[in-house]
């Protein structure tokens, strides 16, 4: 019976189409546009990705890495937008373990000290912001 439903329905859409004049397509829709003489297929990819790219560019918010010049860090950066957009969902499993160690961190924080770290605090230590040494753990360079 449902199929009976599901042919009149098809047999309906047909009809009217035809009726109103509306083609019915029959070919296939190109794969490839050529560039000179309309928007394609090449142009809406490289202007998808452009936009793209800015966009993550802007979202994702690297570690602090106070050891490197403007140009490693412009290449550093470069390398995670490209990760991300190949592979977004590496990028946010390594967004969320950071965020769960940040939390771990605030709760260690708390126990220890009446004063609270907060979580953007948690954050800042755990993305390089802080950075502690202990003078007794602290071992000399082997010669």
């Amino acid at each position: 019976m449902n199929g009976f439903y599901y042919t009149t329905i098809i047999i309906v859409t047909a009809a009217s189409k035809t009726v109103l004049g509306a083609p019915i397509s029959t070919g296939v829709e190109p794969t490839f546009a050529s560039e000179p003489l309309q928007r394609g297929t090449i142009g809406l990819f490289w202007s998808c990705a452009v936009t793209f790219g800015a966009c993550i560019w802007k979202a994702i918010h690297t570690d602090i890495n106070s050891h490197s010049g403007s140009w490693e860090r412009f290449y550093y950066k470069l390398i995670w937008v490209i990760s991300a957009m190949l592979l977004p969902e590496m990028v946010f499993i390594i967004a969320l373990n950071q965020f769960r160690q940040a939390i771990a961190l605030r709760d260690l924080w708390c126990e220890r000290f009446p004063d609270t770290l907060g979580l953007q605090g948690g954050v800042f230590c755990i993305n390089g912001g802080f950075h502690y040494t202990n003078d007794e753990t602290r071992q000399a360079p082997h010669l």
